[in-house]
């Protein structure tokens, strides 16, 4: 009994291993590195803590719109690891993947700086115990 069950974690292990794959540094990558990684089956692209780069926001579903690309910095190092095969995940230390679900979503609806009808959508992206922090935070401003 004791020999299946570490059979069984070892399994278990090895389908959450982090898989092997290129490392880019996203936020200073050429174009000519990131062509070099697209077909990869899993792409570790580094942001490190100070880091900027463009985000183009696209909503599709029960609304459609986008936006223009915005600047986003990284508020601490991380990776994002980008599989054909699986959904992104996350890490915090270049080894550890993180569940997918690692963001929380807010939405209000109410009158906007203007007085007209505003929607606001906050995306919150971390580990749980920052979430609740950065929620916080920016809750208020929402208002």
């Amino acid at each position: 009994m004791k020999r299946r069950l570490v059979a069984v974690a070892w399994v278990a292990s090895l389908a959450c291993a982090a898989p092997a794959g290129p490392r880019v540094r996203f936020a200073t990558a050429t174009t000519q590195e990131l062509e070099a990684v697209a077909g990869a089956e899993a792409v570790w692209y580094e942001l490190r803590e100070g880091d900027e780069f463009p985000l183009t926001f696209l909503l599709g579903g029960v609304v459609t719109g986008g936006a223009e690309a915005i600047r986003l910095r990284a508020t601490r190092s991380f990776w994002v690891v980008v599989r054909r095969s699986a959904p992104a995940r996350l890490s915090f230390d270049g080894t550890t993947l993180h569940d997918a679900t690692l963001g929380e979503a807010l939405l209000r609806l109410g009158p906007g700086a203007d007085g007209r009808p505003e929607a606001l959508l906050l995306l919150v992206v971390g580990l749980p115990g920052e979430r609740e922090g950065a929620l916080r935070e920016l809750a208020p401003a929402a208002e």
